[in-house]
């Protein structure tokens, strides 16, 4: 699974680790992209790929503070991190 959080603790899980992976992979395909449709495409089979990934299918969890128990973050918030780290990534290649 993709851990939703901050700190060194998430950027370095096997899960996130992997993810980061996969948007390298994509980037190419990403910015051949020429509209916003073809892009959130890209954004969606990043997101399928990882929750099919997922031993328990969850793919994008975050820690409750509150419980501590882990919840997975639902479409929306999986695609924004999905978008977020692709962007991210087209920075670092500059």
């Amino acid at each position: 699974d993709v851990i939703c959080g901050r700190g060194k603790d998430c950027y370095n899980h096997s899960g996130n680790q992997r993810f980061r992976i996969v948007i390298e992979q994509s980037l190419q395909k990403y910015m051949e992209c020429t509209s916003k449709h073809e892009k959130g495409l890209i954004v969606v089979s990043i997101v399928d790929f990882i929750r099919q990934q997922s031993s328990n299918g969850a793919g994008f969890v975050r820690l409750d503070s509150k419980t501590k128990r882990w919840f997975e973050i639902g479409d929306e918030a999986a695609r924004e991190k999905v978008g977020q780290t692709i962007r991210e990534a087209l920075i670092q290649m500059d």
